[in-house]
């Protein structure tokens, strides 16, 4: 689950359908807005080739789910399943599952546009088709917000009606613009293969992890204690450091430079690292490096990180990695020979206000994991248990080919 709630703390905006492609009636809405308890779930496609391929070699017409059979298939109001204490009504699941169906489909047929086939009834797994699949991935991410709701309920948190609306205003202000009609507002959640109730789920979704994360958590990770964000940094292993290059190779033929520059290359390193090494206050030694780093470091990087690397194991140069691995914070290295060059390091801290390559930081992020953890815990205890006499929605009984539908 760890993945679908930092996406969804990650999310701006909550529309998800694969726009251009033909698009069929939306599922059914519940006949009155849904309670505080709703919770949707965003299905995610990949994106399809970008390179047409010539019309005979399109794969076969995808057949579609028979939706209003599908919908007639038990009473709207007739308990289908549970999750722990929440009971969840037949046409509460169908608007979720209809939605998963047209958004499932719309990919499909634009992927059979190219010549890859596939369908409900494609085989996924050993005894387990794509429908078969989609149904158990809604299901678990039903489990998932129902535990949103449970997490939210257990530290004090509630999402209001002017929260929902101000949040819709914002989407739909920044979709649409400040003009918008409720016309419009509707012909993009059919677009996205959403409805109003649908939305306004995932919106408060949304909401209850934002106040979550700022309330238990902080809102880059500052309630955190030191104890979790030091465990959490080590866990990952981070190493962060600044470094200045002396390059020995030509990084436009790759051959090595003359055996005179490279002499000359590893003096001039040694120099610099000696010079370092000697300055003891804190703030002389960055603003020294800094200086130096300005004017001699060669590696191409440099303008896209003045201030050095934060990086895992695996993720660099051998010899870098092991080198910045060996020093302790605010220590300088020996020149460091690599397949570039000679490197002298500084390690750095890594801290909660440590920014990452994605621009997050690492406390923000650290809270973000933590936090799914913490869900995890909740939504691994939670149950998906259909209501006596209800039975597991299996789509290929119900698909039918394009033209009847």
């Amino acid at each position: 689950m760890k993945k679908l709630l930092i996406i969804l703390l990650a999310a701006g905006l909550l529309f998800v359908g694969v726009a251009g492609c033909a698009q069929r009636t939306a599922p059914v809405p519940s006949p009155a807005p849904v309670d505080d308890e709703t919770i949707y779930v965003s299905p995610v496609n990949p994106e399809p080739p970008t390179t047409a391929v010539p019309e005979a070699q399109a794969a076969a017409p995808v057949k579609h789910v028979d939706l209003e059979a599908l919908h007639a298939l038990y009473p709207e109001d007739a308990v289908y399943a549970t999750i722990g204490e929440r009971e969840i009504a037949w046409g509460e699941y169908y608007e979720w599952l209809g939605s998963y169906i047209l958004n499932g489909e719309n990919y499909m047929e634009s992927m059979a546009a190219y010549g890859m086939s596939g369908g409900w009834d494609s085989p996924y797994a050993e005894g387990v088709t794509l429908g078969d699949s989609f149904v158990a991935n809604l299901n678990d991410n039903l489990r998932a917000f129902t535990g949103i709701d449970m997490f939210a309920a257990q530290n004090g948190i509630s999402v209001s009606a002017e929260e929902l609306e101000a949040k819709k205003a914002e989407d739909r202000n920044a979709m649409l613009g400040a003009d918008a009609t409720d016309e419009a507002w509707g012909e993009l959640l059919t677009a996205n293969f959403l409805t109003e109730n649908l939305y306004r789920a995932q919106a408060r979704a949304n909401i209850q992890l934002q106040k979550l994360m700022e309330a238990k958590y902080g809102k880059n990770g500052e309630l955190l204690s030191t104890a979790a964000l030091q465990h959490y940094i080590e866990d990952k292993e981070y190493l962060r450091c600044n470094h200045i290059l002396f390059l020995t190779m030509d990084m436009e033929t790759r051959e090595p430079l003359d055996e005179e520059t490279i002499a000359a290359k590893k003096s001039r390193a040694e120099e610099i690292a000696a010079e370092l090494q000697s300055i003891e206050n804190r703030e002389e030694l960055l603003a020294r490096f800094a200086e130096l780093k300005a004017e001699l470091d060669e590696d191409s990087g440099k303008a896209h990180y003045p201030d050095g690397y934060i990086f895992t194991p695996g993720t660099m140069v051998a010899a870098f990695e092991e080198a910045t691995k060996a020093l302790s914070a605010f220590e300088v290295s020996a020149p460091v020979l690599s397949e570039y060059g000679y490197h002298v390091i500084i390690r750095l801290p890594v801290d909660a206000d440590t920014t990452l390559d994605d621009g997050s930081t690492i406390g923000a992020s650290a809270a973000s994991e933590i936090m799914a953890a913490d869900l995890d815990e909740i939504v691994d205890a939670l149950d998906f248990t259909l209501a006596e006499g209800m039975e597991k929605v299996d789509l290929t009984k119900f698909l039918v080919e394009p033209a009847d539908k």
